[in-house]
């Protein structure tokens, strides 16, 4: 009985994930404590998690675990942290969504960040993506139309180049030479 008790959680790092079923499947490897005791596998601990959120545990990742009955073989796998990836600094109230490749989404009370780490950021099967806001970009902006890729900063040096001759009242032409737009 005393050993159920001592086996209600358990503590342990991943070391295998099956993330193709209804359910994630988690082998836990809990290190030995003391003497005379090895390492022990548990395989196939379902692992729960929040609605809405979900995510792949890399190995070694911190595993806890809620036996049911103090028996491992009914294990449930309730928390998972990975240290080494673990965003720090993060202020009160701020939360974040992130991934062992460093790429983060933070909710701050300035705002919310997204950091890509060097990666695309891709939205997709979206019928708009809709701006109430300035957009400010320090990079080019393209957009394909028709299949062809149209640079705003290209068409916006096409535009400097643009010129046309001084504009006179009524139908005649100006005279002088022409000015360029500005």
């Amino acid at each position: 009985m005393i050993d159920r008790l001592f086996n209600l959680i358990a503590f342990g790092r991943v070391s295998l994930v099956d993330d193709s079923g209804d359910f994630q499947l988690i082998q836990m490897i809990r290190r030995a404590t003391g003497t005379g005791g090895g390492s022990r596998i548990t395989d196939k601990l379902r692992r729960i998690t929040q609605f809405g959120f979900t995510s792949v545990p890399p190995v070694d990742a911190d595993l806890v675990v809620i036996n049911r009955n103090g028996d491992s073989a009914h294990g449930i796998a309730i928390a998972s942290a990975h240290r080494a990836s673990r965003p720090r600094g993060l202020k009160e109230g701020d939360t974040a969504i992130h991934d062992v490749r460093g790429r983060i989404i933070r909710l701050t009370a300035e705002g919310i960040e997204v950091d890509g780490a060097g990666g695309p950021v891709t939205v997709t099967n979206a019928s708009k993506v809709r701006c109430d806001c300035d957009i400010e970009a320090t990079g080019d902006i393209v957009a394909r139309v028709d299949g062809k890729a149209v640079s705003l900063s290209k068409l916006h040096d096409v535009f400097n180049q643009h010129i046309h001759p001084p504009v006179a009242a009524g139908a005649a032409w100006g005279s002088g030479p022409p000015k360029p737009q500005a």
